[in-house]
């Protein structure tokens, strides 16, 4: 296996003009000839499926930022207020109340009771947290 570009440099040295494929082989074998590249190495089995995980990874990464742009542009519409009321670690609640209200109106209709209670039954979250969160949230 020659790198084509390499192949083409070193062929246009003869100063060919006429391009046929019987022309490009008898080139090629020449060039070998001449400069003796070295052969290529088969790559192992291993080695292969380790490039096509790495591939897979770096498509699952892709689409994992894609899938969060969309959605963080279909809160922006729907709620771009809930993302200014928790910190920037978004974590396990944060999503559970988005899941819940993915839209502010959605919070207007909840009595804020049913909300307080909604928000103590997450994990962490007690009396006066799940107050000040609905509080904010209603705000």
């Amino acid at each position: 296996i020659l790198n084509p570009l390499k192949a083409k440099k070193e062929m246009d040295m003869g100063l060919r003009h006429n391009k046929t494929d019987k022309t490009d082989a008898y080139h090629l074998a020449l060039i070998q000839r001449l400069y003796h590249h070295p052969i290529n190495q088969l790559q192992s089995q291993t080695y292969k499926q380790l490039n096509a995980l790495s591939r897979f990874y770096d498509q699952l990464t892709t689409d994992l930022v894609m899938a969060k742009n969309r959605l963080h542009q279909a809160l922006q519409s729907t709620f771009p207020e809930i993302e200014n009321l928790f910190s920037s670690a978004k974590g396990k609640n944060y999503w559970q109340i988005v899941v819940r209200y993915p839209h502010c109106d959605l919070v207007r209709r909840e009595d804020k009771k049913q909300l307080i209670n909604w928000l103590m039954s997450l994990k962490g979250i007690a009396f006066k947290h799940a107050l000040r969160t609905a509080d904010k949230l209603i705000e």
